[in-house]
């Protein structure tokens, strides 16, 4: 179902007359990009402000608001209209609000794997990564003696899409303030909750039904290290326990220098090593810790995987693939509930993660705190 041509008409002039406004009082060249950040796609700001422009823009040409009456239609449209005002404009300003826009925001773990430093791949459907599982060797030999002949081992890391979905239902009259603000909080807080459920996924995701495999499984099992109680008491085994599990990432010829190691952890295990002391009453961790790394390597803490869970890896050999089949991110609206006044927006991604080799991390489940 479409707009009618007369509202349709409404609207693009009343859009008109906004854009026009808009460039009288400003060029519509983009400033210089002078901190580079054209090559690397819009910023957390610019990619908000898209996010609410679409929502407005889909609740604004949903086939639900055709028949307005005549009456209101004037008002409707410019507020319709006003959702396009900042099409040519690089983060300015937006119209005068008559009431606050204001949102205070869900807290929400944060995320890690990709600010971590994880590969990351577009692809349409599945994505095969050829790999070398076994290669040469060489050998001493006698003369006239030929060297053992040794056949090329290969496999394939394989990203493949799993459908991530998330739904909110905000009200009407939220969606009806002109701000472009109030619905880039909310496609903020859409986004957040993907993310969060992504990167979880990536750490922990237990490959049953639709969810992807995570670090967890992937892993060699020899990556994985026994727990420790992280006390004052057991001062000694927690050493051993945080060097063995660098350890075993250096095992495996992978270079740490390159690809992005990391620790993640929980701020109860932070703040449990943090308290840890040398006999002679200095604190082991603390100054590390309160410079965001761990035996010299970025920390980031989060509370997604609980207390229990400690993880040291290297982010560069960790895919994140992104199906883009129908794009990255897809935005879906509906009104099932029509009589309370609310608008379902609907938001899909189809993620996955893969190891490189599966040697790049080492964890443990069963770290204690007492």
């Amino acid at each position: 179902m479409k707009f009618p041509k007369v509202i349709q008409r409404a609207i693009a002039a009343e859009t008109a007359k906004a854009m026009a406004a808009e460039l009288a009082r400003r060029t519509s060249a983009a400033p210089a990009d002078t901190a580079g950040k054209g090559a690397k796609g819009p910023s957390r700001d610019e990619l908000r402000v898209a996010m609410g422009l679409r929502i407005k823009s889909l609740w604004a040409n949903h086939p639900m608001h055709a028949s307005k009456s005549s009456a209101s239609l004037r008002d409707w449209v410019k507020k319709s209209a006003s959702a396009y005002e900042s099409l040519f404009s690089q983060g300015g300003s937006l119209l005068a609000q008559e009431y606050s826009s204001e949102i205070i925001e869900l807290l929400r773990p944060k995320t890690v794997l990709l600010r971590a430093g994880a590969r990351k791949e577009v692809f349409t459907g599945k994505l095969n990564i050829g790999r070398l599982n076994g290669g040469a060797t060489a050998e001493f030999v006698a003369e006239g003696k030929a060297p053992t002949i040794n056949k090329i081992d290969t496999g394939a890391v394989i990203l493949e899409g799993h459908k991530l979905m998330a739904i909110y239902e905000p009200s009407n009259d939220m969606l009806r303030n002109p701000s472009i603000d109030s619905a880039g909080m909310l496609s903020d807080d859409l986004l957040a909750a993907m993310a969060l459920a992504a990167d979880k996924a990536g750490f922990i995701g237990d490959g049953t039904g639709a969810n992807p495999r995570g670090i967890v499984l992937q892993v060699k099992d020899s990556n994985k290290v026994p727990g420790v109680a992280i006390t004052q008491a057991n001062l000694n085994n927690v050493i051993r326990f945080i060097d063995t599990m660098e350890q075993k990432v250096k095992a495996s010829n992978l270079e740490l220098e390159g690809n992005s190691p990391f620790w993640t952890f929980s701020s109860a295990v932070e703040s449990a090593l943090k308290a840890l002391r040398f006999e002679n009453g200095g604190f082991i961790y603390r100054d590390q810790l309160e410079s965001g790394k761990l035996n010299g390597k970025p920390v980031h803490i989060t509370e997604s995987l609980g207390d229990n869970y400690f993880f040291f890896g290297l982010a560069s050999q960790l895919y994140f693939g992104l199906d883009n089949s129908t794009g990255d991110i897809i935005l879906d609206m509906s009104q099932p509930h029509f009589a309370e006044d609310l608008t379902m927006v609907k938001a899909i991604s189809k993620p996955d993660w893969k190891l490189r080799h599966n040697t790049a991390f080492a964890y443990s489940d069963n770290v204690a705190l007492s």
